[in-house]
């Protein structure tokens, strides 16, 4: 569960932005490269960019489904959080990360 905090930095959550996820979703191309350009934005910025990807049984682990979309890829030191539940919070590290980074 998230905490109250006052931490006042910023950070750039990216969920669920995977194959098995956006296919088929209504213009997709443009969400796709709106979220690409995010990623871009908050890097050049200097911002934490923390990926959260969901694994469920259509989304197996490592499977074609579960991939990021194409032209979206963490970078090498950038937090990764593997989820299984519709919560990002829920069973992960991401309330601890958010915390160590001051967010």
């Amino acid at each position: 569960m998230a905490t109250v905090r006052s931490g006042d930095k910023a950070a750039l959550l990216v969920l669920d932005v995977q194959v098995g996820v956006m296919r088929g979703t209504w213009d997709e191309a443009r969400i796709a490269s709106n979220i690409v350009r995010a990623v871009e934005r908050a890097r050049e910025a200097g911002l934490p960019v923390i990926w959260v990807q969901h694994t469920d049984a259509d989304l197996p682990h490592a499977s074609r489904e579960w991939q990021w979309i194409p032209n979206l890829v963490p970078a090498e030191g950038e937090v990764r959080i593997e989820k299984a539940h519709n919560s990002a919070f829920e069973d992960t590290s991401l309330d601890a990360e958010l915390a160590k980074l001051g967010v």
